[in-house]
């Protein structure tokens, strides 16, 4: 190569996964570098470099008349060499999903349950994963994961025309997320010994360790209650 000419490469690499919601969901790092060519001088030589990451609210691309918010219970089956199997149609869940040292909690109820009793019963070395989505109006779902736990414990409880089925367990607290939401749909704020706790919208990217805003007021979330049901849904945010 002669005198003066330039010669740059570019190489990119990148990872990625489908995480919980709120977590990080986009790794990349780009990095050029000059080349060292067949000689002379005068050739140049730059190097640049970047890295970024943050959790995608596709939830806000979507028209919202054609939302319609759909909840399912996953239970793994990896580990005892099974598929995943998937729940549509529990009565209830609740959950609460909190960081560091305390660990986080879930419970759902699953109606009618005699057809599957088996596949749950063969799946209890597997995590319990509730997903929350959304069917649009030509009859797509896309869901993501609000949080996860140990399948620790089943009760099955049979009735005079059905079996219902109770599974719930407990995870390590994970460390503490960044960024922030505003929560929505905002139904009371209270103050107990100064610490804030709000009551809104279930939020699927919504982390402990984010700052939340409502109505004007911020904190950082300590813990999330979720509370979901047939007749209602919400969760409640505090600070500890």
């Amino acid at each position: 190569m002669g005198a003066g000419s330039v010669l740059i490469g570019f190489g990119a690499e990148g990872e990625g996964s489908r995480p919980s919601a709120g977590s990080p969901v986009v790794g990349f790092s780009v990095s050029a570098s000059g080349l060292h060519g067949s000689g002379g001088a005068g050739i140049s030589v730059a190097g640049v470099k970047a890295s970024g990451s943050g959790y995608l609210d596709w939830i806000s691309l979507l028209p919202p008349i054609s939302l319609q918010e759909v909840y399912r219970l996953v239970i793994t089956g990896e580990a005892d060499e099974l598929p995943d199997l998937h729940i549509g149609g529990i009565s209830s869940w609740q959950a609460t999903n909190q960081s560091g040292g305390r660990s986080a909690y879930l419970q759902a109820v699953i109606p009618a349950a005699d057809s599957i009793i088996d596949d749950i019963a063969g799946r209890q070395n597997g995590f319990l994963v509730i997903q929350k989505g959304y069917r649009t109006s030509d009859g797509s779902t896309r869901y993501e994961e609000i949080l996860r736990s140990r399948f620790d414990n089943l009760r099955p409880d049979r009735g005079q025309r059905a079996l219902t089925v109770t599974v719930s367990g407990y995870m390590p607290g994970r460390p503490l997320f960044s960024g922030s939401r505003t929560l929505t749909g905002i139904r009371s704020i209270s103050t107990q010994n100064g610490k804030r706790r709000v009551r809104c919208d279930v939020d699927l990217f919504l982390q402990p360790g984010m700052t939340v805003e409502a109505l004007g007021d911020s904190f950082v979330a300590s813990f999330i209650n979720y509370y979901v049901s047939s007749a209602d849904k919400f969760c409640e945010v505090g600070e500890r």
